[in-house]
């Protein structure tokens, strides 16, 4: 399908228009992502379990609709369709977590300013680098789907042990890794030489790779000297 690309301007969320009866949860379930407070993590748990409750086809075809539709600069708007998607945990997800996966990160100058969609707290950080963490979250929905028996997200992640960008192929190595037994894979014939090194990881070092203001050393091993921008919290999202 060809991507939509809204102009400046237009309301990102105008693909929920086509999904009048799942617009609403989805909605109060993306406001709840970014709650804060005693009760923020229960809220968000009851909203996705609202949206459990929803025919899983149509849940997944109403990111898939997002996930095409949205620019991609649309940094945080994609980022909250992902991480709904993982912590859904729908059995029929694990090909688009793959789909959202495999795609290599634009390195080119200039992504992520195109069509008016840049956001202000997102210039601090290069494109290639949020793209990174949409990829290496998609990669943690993978997991949690493996966990829990799912063969073709297993395929999914075996296939991206050998992804272009190192770390999506670091968290791939080691989720697998991770799995052991219950994936039924080999994860150390599978990875090539230059990664070797990743099968001596510990699992924080998976966090290493999502966290936004510690990737560099994933990305460019011996590149983590100097000083590390401050995390950041991201804005509300859905709102």
């Amino acid at each position: 399908m060809k991507e939509q690309r809204p102009g400046p301007g237009s309301d990102p969320w105008a693909f929920l228009g086509d999904f009048s009866e799942l617009a609403p949860a989805f909605t109060a379930a993306t406001q709840a992502m970014s709650g804060v407070g005693e009760h923020a993590e229960a809220r968000y748990q009851a909203a996705l379990g609202e949206l459990r409750a929803k025919p899983q086809g149509d849940l997944v075809a109403l990111v898939r609709r997002g996930w095409d539709s949205l620019p991609r600069a649309a940094y945080i708007e994609r980022w909250g369709l992902v991480q709904l998607l993982t912590d859904l945990r729908l059995s029929s997800a694990s090909e688009l977590l793959g789909d959202m996966v495999a795609p290599p990160i634009p390195h080119e100058r200039g992504h992520g300013q195109e069509h008016g969609h840049e956001h202000e707290h997102d210039h601090r950080f290069p494109p290639a680098v949020r793209e990174v963490i949409l990829r290496t979250t998609a990669v943690e929905g993978l997991v949690r789907l493996a966990g829990e028996g799912d063969g073709r997200a297993v395929e999914l992640l075996a296939q991206h042990v050998n992804h272009d960008e190192r770390a999506v192929r670091v968290a791939c190595i080691i989720a697998l890794r991770e799995l052991g037994d219950q994936a039924g894979v080999d994860v150390t014939g599978l990875v090539a030489e230059p990664d070797r090194e990743v099968l001596g990881f510990q699992v924080t070092d998976l966090e290493d790779v999502r966290r936004i203001d510690r990737v560099d050393h994933v990305l460019h091993p011996g590149n983590a000297e100097g000083s590390q921008p401050e995390p950041q919290s991201p804005p509300p999202y859905g709102r």
